[in-house]
């Protein structure tokens, strides 16, 4: 499966259409029909944006590979959609959980 295809594929089952990805993504409508209609490759630039409004990996848009597993990929897409505040609270609450982890860790080998 190509780049190409990730895309379409996942436009498909976000059920987005090519004018609103256009929206999201700032990238001209006509770009984007090009990489259906002629095959044309997203240049490397457009990667992130990409990835980002799919709210996909950078990995997975290029290879179709994502070493993450299903629990992860649920708390990127979360975090994605968070505002910067609610973002900054998620990782003090991820940091408080692995910090009381390490400390019922220790307190274990004691």
């Amino acid at each position: 499966m190509t780049i190409n295809n990730r895309i379409f594929d996942r436009l498909s089952d976000m059920k987005i259409s090519q004018k609103e990805f256009s929206k999201a993504t700032g990238i001209p409508e006509s770009t984007i029909s090009e990489w259906k209609s002629k095959n044309k490759t997203p240049s490397a630039d457009k990667i992130p944006v990409i990835s980002k409004s799919l709210n996909v990996s950078n990995d997975w848009l290029l290879t179709g590979s994502d070493y993450v597993d299903a629990e992860v990929e649920v708390l990127i897409s979360i975090y994605r959609c968070l505002d910067e505040t609610l973002k900054k609270q998620l990782i003090g609450y991820a940091h408080a959980l692995s910090d009381g982890l390490v400390l019922r860790r220790n307190n274990s080998t004691l």
